[in-house]
């Protein structure tokens, strides 16, 4: 009797764990530290420090089963500082203007587009991205919500990525746009 228990108690065991390796784990970290230490490393995202006149700030790292992990800021600004801080960024940064096709020839997505109140554009490939690294692979985001005075800055890299369906995708299931505490 005995052994039968342990053999159904292992096979629910190995079962489990078989659901959770197809579903894929997510963690996710909000430690501005955490983000800090990704950004100095980076170079082209931004440092909490070096934003100047924002109200609050809030980071993540998020990371989906055995992807790497992809990071974001957000921060937010009052009425009053919210336009020189969006022209900032728009002098910091180089955007994308050529539509980009995905690593399999499947999918063309244009460099700007709007989700979740945030009017994002994606920044210039060849002057951000590693030499190597072709589309989709490495990506960086940056959200503009007016509505809200908040500027997002969403770094993702996955060399395994070959197909871009939609840069919503992207941002939901590999960056944790969804998971962010900010909605």
């Amino acid at each position: 009797m005995k052994g039968k228990s342990m053999k159904k108690a292992l096979c629910i065991l190995l079962s489990l764990l078989f659901i959770l390796t197809l579903t894929g784990c997510s963690q996710t970290d909000t430690s501005s530290d955490t983000y800090e230490k990704f950004a100095a490393e980076n170079g082209i995202m931004p440092s909490i420090d070096s934003l100047s006149d924002c109200r609050s700030v809030q980071t993540m790292k998020y990371q989906k089963s055995d992807v790497l992990p992809a990071y974001t800021l957000i921060a937010e600004y009052d009425a009053e500082h919210y336009p020189s801080a969006v022209n900032a960024v728009n002098k910091k940064y180089t955007y994308q203007k050529e539509p980009m096709t995905d690593k399999v020839k499947e999918n063309t997505l244009n460099p700007s587009f709007s989700y979740g109140g945030y009017d994002f554009s994606i920044l210039e490939l060849k002057k951000y991205c590693k030499e190597d690294s072709e589309f989709p692979e490495e990506l960086y985001f940056i959200g503009i919500n007016t509505e809200k005075c908040k500027i997002a800055y969403v770094y993702f890299y996955d060399q395994s990525l070959d197909v871009a369906t939609s840069f919503e995708h992207i941002l939901t299931d590999y960056c944790g746009w969804d998971q962010r505490k900010d909605k």
